[in-house]
Order: structure tokens, then sequence, then C-alpha cells
């Protein structure tokens, strides 16, 4: 007979306890797993984050020209990085002796960089620098270096830190403004720029030298202040019928200088027109003539010699065309400097030069024609646009700016740059349209007007370059002692750490967008300075990749020097 077992409790708890651990494990096993599938497609992300990190900052290198460097207090040797032995022309991983680091300076620096160095490792005074090397094929480059302490947990230096950058286009760029500038300085001829009503914005020293006039007595004021009377009114009439025609006028001035002393006058004046083909402003050349003139009276008087004289006044008459052909090449010139200064000058020159060229083709279609003839129109507007933000720059800078304040219509000055920009928007295919206009009664105000509408055409113009899709919304607010405008776009946006490099000069805010190659990097730097003038500000909220919104504010009563107000005609 078979013995039958009677279940114990006791075994059947454990075995449940057992069971449930067993559940628990299997549990935790699973998460386990799961875990570590996450934390290896993290490390994955985090591999391709840090080759894309590596990649941008090789391409900032090569770019940017810089790279870093270390001195060991207690080491002989310099630690170079990759960028930095590209800039001196060794091998990468090449570590020199201080000594041997030293003398790839060119010798007149020498004294100067171990001087900075020493007064960093011996007191943590930390250095900027620009100087000259020599690298080791022999070329001379212009470089910055900088040079900051670093201390140890007991506050001992013991070592600095450092970075190295190629900064000779740079140097070439100023220089070769340098010359653009003292080729108008101290150019032989009077050359003055006025705006469009004649007053006068810029003037060389030869206009002060034969005038007798200073130039504050002379910026903002009207080229009549020469007019002797002796001018016949019909010269002045078809002067100006013939350069608002767009077209250069060429003649004699019988002026008045300061003195009440009177002299003759060469002049060629001629249009200055933007991109859109509007005059901005007129340019004129003037030849003092005085002693021609003289000897042109001293032929009537003596009729023996008039054959002689005559002889005399052709050849005189020659160098002065000669003359003014120089001054006219020294203009272009002007653009030549200008041309060598950046990329954005010489990418529409080649535009220009690539299409003529092609123009030349005697198989070219009508259609191609047109089409070429479009692209060098747009290039040379281009470059225009340039070389006038150029000019106005120089402007700000040199504080020759002039204001105008006068009751203005802000919603005039809205609805004009609205129905200017209207068409470009529409080509692009954007929504483009004012917000928060405000009754005529309360937007009145004591402004400059044509500032005014320069801040708004400058920042309308990029947001419609770099808005591809989406609106564009401006407006404005009064905000009582000011009023604060407004331009909003759904474009690329600017990254954080550029948003107030952009109202620098030449400063873009992306160098790596194509985009960014159309311009200077003046047109907001122009701007800022226009806002602070007028006694406002200006500032940018934007989320890269979703849009910008630039403000600015304008008093409402501005406080400007009356001696910086003129409204003159020509």
């Amino acid at each position: 007979m078979t013995k039958i077992y009677e279940p114990n409790d006791e075994l059947i708890k454990e075995l449940q306890v057992l069971k449930q651990r067993h559940n628990s494990l299997k549990v935790l096993f699973n998460r386990d797993i799961q875990k570590h599938k996450s934390i290896q497609e993290i490390s994955k992300v985090n591999e391709e984050k840090l080759r894309e990190s590596q990649d941008l900052l090789q391409i900032v290198k090569e770019k940017t020209k810089i790279g870093g460097w270390i001195r060991y207090l207690n080491k002989k040797e310099v630690y170079w990085s990759d960028g930095v032995a590209d800039i001196f022309g060794v091998p990468n991983g090449y570590m020199p002796r201080y000594d041997e680091a030293i003398g790839f300076y060119a010798p007149e620096w020498r004294d100067k960089i171990k001087e900075s160095i020493t007064n960093c490792e011996q007191g943590g005074i930390s250095f900027d620098e620009e100087m000259e090397i020599i690298t080791v094929t022999g070329k001379q480059v212009w470089v910055r270096v900088i040079g900051e302490a670093i201390k140890d947990d007991d506050g001992k230096i013991f070592k600095i830190n450092g970075s190295f950058q190629d900064i000779s286009d740079r140097k070439s760029s100023e220089e070769q403004l340098r010359k653009l500038s003292m080729a108008v300085e101290q150019s032989p001829v009077s050359i003055f720029l006025t705006d469009t009503d004649g007053n006068i914005e810029y003037a060389n020293p030869k206009v002060m030298e034969i005038t007798g006039y200073t130039l504050t007595e002379l910026i903002g004021r009207n080229p009549k202040i020469f007019n002797a009377g002796q001018t016949p009114k019909s010269v002045y009439k078809k002067l100006w019928k013939t350069i608002t025609s767009g077209k250069a006028w060429y003649g004699e001035f019988h002026n008045k200088r300061k003195n009440g002393e009177f002299f003759w006058e060469l002049a060629s004046i001629s249009p200055i027109f933007n991109k859109n083909g509007k005059i901005t402003n007129y340019l004129a050349v003037k030849e003092d003539i005085t002693d021609l003139k003289q000897k042109e009276a001293d032929l009537i008087i003596s009729n023996e010699e008039l054959a002689f004289q005559n002889n005399k006044i052709e050849t005189l008459a020659k160098e002065l065309l000669v003359a003014k052909e120089r001054a006219e090449e020294s203009d272009r010139l002007k653009s030549a400097f200008l041309a060598n200064m950046s990329h954005e000058i010489r990418t529409p020159m080649n535009g220009i030069l690539g299409f003529a060229s092609l123009l030349q083709d005697p198989g070219l279609t009508g259609e191609k024609q047109q089409k070429y003839l479009k692209v060098i129109e747009k290039s040379g507007a281009r470059m225009l646009n340039i070389i006038n933000d150029i000019v106005n720059i120089s402007k700000i800078e040199s504080g020759l700016v002039n204001v105008h304040i006068e009751e203005t219509n802000i919603n005039e000055q809205m609805e004009t740059s609205y129905n200017f920009f209207k068409p470009e928007a529409d080509v692009k295919g954007l929504q483009f349209s004012i917000k928060n206009m405000l009754p005529e009664e309360e937007i009145i105000i004591k402004t400059d007007a044509l500032k005014i509408y320069a801040i708004l055409s400058s920042l309308l113009k990029n947001a419609i370059k770099y808005t591809d899709e989406g609106t564009i919304v401006y407006g404005y607010d009064n905000k009582g002692d000011c009023l604060e405008f407004y331009v909003k776009d759904t474009g690329i946006g600017i990254p954080k750490d550029r948003q107030e490099a952009i109202f620098e000069r030449f400063i873009q805010a992306d160098i790596y967008d194509k985009m960014a190659f159309q311009g200077a990097g003046l047109g907001l730097s122009i701007a800022k300075a226009y806002v602070e003038l007028l006694g406002g500000k200006i500032w940018v909220e934007s989320e890269e990749g979703k849009g910008s919104t630039f403000y600015f504010t304008i008093s409402c009563n501005p406080k400007i020097a009356p001696n910086l107000i003129f409204k003159t005609i020509f």
C-alpha cells in the first residue's frame, strides 16, 4: 500500500517566498537590461554630439585662424595647439622651447612679448597684444596673442594659458582703409559731399584751404555761402536740372572766399545713387582756376600776346583735363581700395565682370542677355549699398552726422516704409503688416524723420533677407516719454551668444550662413548710432530657428545741440 504524504504548510510558504523573490529578480533583471540599453543609446547620442562639436570647433579654427598655447613655469617647452602650429608653419604637435618660441617673433617685438610674459608670470598681469611673427617659411604675419596667469590651490602662478590668432587680413584691411582716407584727405582738388538738399556733409582739407572756412563752419551749410553773385542764375538752374536728372554737370563758378576775395573754380558735380536708383547725395570735385582766369584776362588786355597766350591756355586746359581725369581716377581708386578691403565688394564685382564677359558671346539669346544684365545690375546695386554703409559709419565715427529735429508724423514714416518694402516681401511670399498704429494726434513728435526711416529700413531689410517663410510684423507703442518700435519676424533667428555682437561694425549673426555674406555687417551698427543720436536705445530678442524681434526707442523730446540742426537750400 502506497504511503501518501500530506502537504507541509511551512514548505509551501517558503516556496511561495522563493517564487516572489524570483519574480522580483526577474523584474530587476529586465530593468537593468532596459537601463543598459538606454545608457548605450545616450552614449551613442553623446558621441554624435561630441563629433559634431569637434567638427564645429575645426571649422571655427579654420575660419578664425586661432589656436591656444600653454606655458608651464616649471617646464622648458611651450605647448602649442594645432591651430598655433598652423600659423607658425610647423608640424602639429610641435612643442618649442621657450627661447625658441620667442625667436619666432619679429626682432622689434621680442622684448615686448618677453616683458608681457614676465609680468604675467611674476605679477599675474594678463596681456593682449598685436605683434608680428616670422613663420618657418620667412613670411611675416600679424597676430594677436593673449595670455592669462593660472594659479594653483595655494594661489601660486604655475602656468600661463593663452590664445593666438592670425589677424593679417584685418591689418591689411585697416591699411587699405587708411590709404583710401588719405587719398581723399590729401587730394590736390576740393572734394565735398552734400545731401539731396545741397547741405554739406563732408569736405576735404583742400576745401578749407581754398575757401578759408573751417570744417565746423561748413558742415550742414549750403555751398551757396561761396556765391559771390557773379555766376548767372541760369547756370545754377541748368546745374540742378542736370544732376537731379541723374547726370553729371561740368562748369565754372565765380565764388567768394570767407575773407571776401573772389576766386574761380572748375567743377564737376555728379549724383550718387542707392541700390534702388534713388539719388542720395551729390559729389562735387572742384579745381581752383583763379590763376588761369587771371591769365585769360591778361590775354584780353594784350592783343600782341594773344596767340601765345591762347596756346598757353590750351596747354593749361589740357593739364586741367588731366588733373580732372586724375581726380576721377582717384574716385575710382576709392572703390578699388574698398574692393580689396573685404569679400563683400569682391563678390558683386566678380558677378559684374563674369556676366559682362558672358555678354560678349555672339550667340547669346535675348533672354539670357536680359538675365545677365539683371545680375550685373543687382551686383552693382549691392556694391553701392556697401559703400554707402562705409561712408555712413565713417561719418558717425567722425562726429559728422547732422540731426534735423522737426515735427514728424510717425504714421507717415511707417506707411512709407511699408509701401517701399511690401513688394519685396511679396516676392518671397511673406505676410507683411503694421500693428499698433496710434491716432494721428498721439504720434506727432519732434525728431529726425530721415533717421527714423533709415533705422526702420535697416531692420526691415534684414527681416526680409533672413526670413524665407512666415510673417514680418512691425509697429510701435507709446511709452509716455518715448515711442518703442519693434520689427518681428519668423526668420532664422540669432544665436544667444551673438545677440550683442550684431550691433558692432562688420558683424553678422552667423558668419557661416551663406546669406550673411551678402552685406558688410554695417547696417545694424549704423541703426544703433542713429537711435542713440536720437536719445534712444536698441536691442534684440531672438530664438535661433524661430525668429527675432528688434526693439528700439525714440525720445519724444530729444536733447540735440542747436548747432547740429541745419535746414538750408543748395
